[in-house]
């Protein structure tokens, strides 16, 4: 059950919410600063789990795992994955503005 909870949660509920966006939510709405924004829950999460982690000694990732890591290598992970994840969010809403974009076919006589 932890591997058919563990790959829902990573793998299919992302690959079936890209489906569902692209399908059924209107188009063209979402800002730049939406990015930012979508950033504080992963921010809040790590944070959590750093403190919930210096209680229990267990770490929910490996790559935050302080007893493997350290302090400076957990946050360094936790940066570059806020890149990655702002750089994808960044990626959604070009791809956002493209579609929204009307059409401008023109004609050749």
């Amino acid at each position: 059950m932890d591997w058919v909870a563990d790959s829902t949660l990573h793998y299919a509920i992302p690959f079936l919410y890209t489906i569902y966006w692209l399908a059924f939510i209107p188009k063209g709405q979402v800002k730049w600063k939406h990015s930012l924004v979508w950033l504080i829950y992963p921010a809040i999460y790590f944070g959590y789990s750093l403190l919930r982690g210096a209680v229990t000694h267990w770490y929910p990732y490996p790559f935050i795992d302080v007893k493997e890591n350290g302090y400076d290598g957990a946050l360094k992970n936790a940066g570059i994955l806020l890149v990655v994840f702002l750089v994808m969010a960044l990626l959604f809403i070009s791809i956002d503005k493209l579609i929204a974009r009307p059409g401008k076919r023109t004609s050749r006589k």
